[in-house]
């Protein structure tokens, strides 16, 4: 499914003016009740036009440079990142039809999980079909059938407006994929605002019938991050450049150690120092 089959199946709406009455132009799709109209080119819609802030953390600008690389960041973060990643978004997709559903990967960065999934983010990444923002969702009320928000929530300044949207736009009986940081450092992309416990992650979600809540990564995941932060800190001596350079060090010397978590989060304790969760839930019924 193309982004011009959403527009007319009447599926997005106007986020100016919440209608659905878009109609497709040459170059743009125009909102017939009040006049505005949104970019189309390449199969990308830009529904807003944000201008990447500029990062000041030189770390940052590295993890900005490698994502214009998708597959390279993704190897990245699969080997000498502190987390053991194995948030299952594949299995979530083919569990539950993905690729015969309309399923939107909400602050998808330049990552394409997998065909048929459409990538919505604030920044206009080449993987991106639907520029736009996330506290106001360009799609009409239950007209999604799977949502994944993955190591996103944290990045918005309002988690709980972006929840509320995922339930509008979720048809009865759709399913979310969401996964958010407990203990971890700071990582601005550029801006970080937010945490959640495990309970934490029941409130945020409380208006969804919960089918799972996992841990990703694991308490040596945790450990790792905050260690990796505190050894590069103590002995910068105040530089910044003698931090990353630390920072580098100690994490191309310990990032082996987070394979402890393959059996350490499966303790019956290990929740209260995980790295990240994973919460699975469904939309209730009305």
């Amino acid at each position: 499914m193309h982004i011009r089959t959403l527009i007319e199946e009447k599926l997005l709406i106007c986020p100016q003016c919440s209608e659905e009455n878009l109609s497709l132009e040459a170059d743009a799709a125009k909102c017939n009740a009040c006049h505005q109209k949104y970019s189309l080119a390449n199969d990308k819609i830009h529904f807003v036009v944000h201008e990447e802030s500029p990062t000041h953390d030189s770390l940052d600008k590295i993890k900005t440079f490698f994502k214009k690389y998708p597959k390279l960041y993704g190897l990245l973060k699969d080997t000498v990142s502190p987390l053991y990643l194995k948030n299952d978004i594949g299995n979530f997709l083919r569990q539950n039809g993905g690729d015969k559903k309309v399923t939107v990967n909400l602050g998808s960065g330049n990552f394409a999980v997998a065909k048929n999934v459409f990538n919505l983010d604030l920044i206009a990444y080449d993987n991106v079909d639907i520029v736009s923002n996330l506290e106001k969702l360009p799609f009409k009320n239950d007209s999604v059938d799977l949502l994944i928000i993955n190591s996103v929530l944290e990045h918005v300044p309002n988690p709980g407006v972006v929840v509320l949207e995922m339930e509008r736009i979720l048809r009865p009986g759709g399913k979310i994929f969401a996964s958010v940081p407990f203990i971890c450092g700071f990582h601005a992309s550029p801006y970080d605002y937010t945490r959640w416990t495990r309970e934490g992650v029941k409130v945020l979600f409380k208006d969804f019938q919960m089918e799972d809540l996992r841990p990703e990564g694991g308490p040596t995941s945790a450990l790792l991050w905050v260690f990796q932060e505190w050894f590069a800190t103590l002995f910068s001596f105040g530089s910044r450049t003698l931090f990353n350079l630390n920072y580098l060090l100690i994490m191309l010397l310990t990032w082996p150690f987070k394979y402890f978590d393959i059996f350490m989060r499966r303790l019956p304790t290990a929740h209260h120092i995980h790295s990240c969760f994973i919460f699975i839930g469904e939309k209730k019924a009305t």
